[in-house]
């Protein structure tokens, strides 16, 4: 039987089913829960989440928004750079230690231990030194810096960064990330991860490259799997359960640009500029979408608190989701442009 693509234009509207695609309900299995407007904020790019505070980076620093209820996210508390024109790409989190990823302005180290009142601690530069993401373990913080590759820094006096060393191998070092067995993947926007392995006084050790679908942007791990945001090209999910030898499984196909995502339970959820993206992995070799939900503004990055919470950053407001799978189709609706 061929696979065809219906269309329907009725008062002004068009209603499109693509091939290929799994269609969702009229129950929409993505709700928008509740929404925050940061008047002092703006170009929300990035979020991560501590127990019921996500901590938001853009335009404006860093934002810290309770959102113990879903549907009245609140803020707590913000710090400001100092300038309208400084914004945070990306933050790291460690204990009472936030540090902010601002680029040519430099690696901004805050103390968050009260989330009310953040306040700096120091502010690190280098020349020609383009700071994106950054991970911390055991007070030594790995920063992806663009051609720079990644550098070390021992924070054990978090107001007194000290370089301790560079990885090399990334031609475009865009994100990092640690995991379990003392791990660390660097994501590479010429288009590969890299594998190494921490050694406690000595340089990580280079373990092993992969290659992959697009500019690999930014990287989640949940069970043995690497899942790779790849820009245009989608999301990537390899096999790492040796990284001396990744494997890769398979590359969704997606509806828009994939620079952010996370994953919980059997779910990668993707920020893809139009919106929010669903991909069931419970068979990591063939992803499925499952869910879209268009947002107002343009989704920059997403995160999962569990498998049915997410928050994203809508580049103008921090909003809040629900998501529970049902087999019911999601439509989703256009003006024509």
């Amino acid at each position: 039987m061929k696979k065809l693509a219906i269309f329907i234009i009725a008062s002004g509207f068009i209603l499109a089913c693509s091939p290929g695609i799994r269609a969702q309900s009229y129950a929409d299995n993505v709700v928008q829960r509740g929404v925050y407007y940061p008047y002092f904020f703006a170009e929300l790019l990035d979020l991560q989440i501590r127990d019921d505070l996500a901590f938001v980076s853009g335009v404006g620093g860093l934002a810290i928004v309770d959102i113990s209820s879903l549907h009245t996210p609140k803020l707590v508390g913000r710090f400001d750079p100092g300038s309208i024109w400084r914004r945070f790409y990306t933050s790291a989190l460690y204990g009472a230690l936030a540090v902010g990823c601002a680029r040519l302005d430099g690696l901004y180290f805050v103390n968050v231990r009260d989330p009310r009142t953040p306040q700096l601690l120091t502010i690190y530069k280098e020349p020609n030194t383009a700071f994106e993401a950054a991970a911390i373990r055991d007070s030594i913080l790995y920063a992806a810096a663009h051609d720079r590759g990644v550098l070390l820094f021992d924070i054990r006096d978090t107001s007194k960064p000290v370089p301790i060393g560079a990885l090399t191998e990334a031609q475009n070092a865009w994100d990092v990330l640690l995991l379990p067995d003392e791990i660390l993947v660097v994501a590479d926007g010429s288009g590969r991860v890299h594998f190494y392995r921490l050694q406690a006084g000595k340089t990580p050790s280079w373990l092993a490259s992969q290659t992959t679908s697009g500019s690999a942007r930014d990287l989640a791990y949940q069970d043995e799997l690497l899942f790779v945001a790849t820009g245009s090209s989608g999301m990537d999910i390899l096999d790492i359960s040796s990284p001396e030898r990744p494997q890769f499984l398979s590359n969704y196909r997606h509806l828009g640009v994939v620079n952010h995502l996370d994953v919980a339970g059997n779910y990668a959820f993707l920020a893809n500029w139009r919106g929010i993206e669903v991909v069931e992995t419970t068979d990591p070799s063939r992803p499925v979408r499952v869910a879209t939900e268009r947002t107002p503004v343009r989704a920059m990055s997403v995160a999962a608190k569990d498998s049915s919470t997410l928050v994203v950053a809508d580049w103008a407001q921090v909003e809040t989701f629900s998501f529970h799978n049902v087999a019911n189709p999601d439509i989703e609706i256009d003006r024509p442009t």
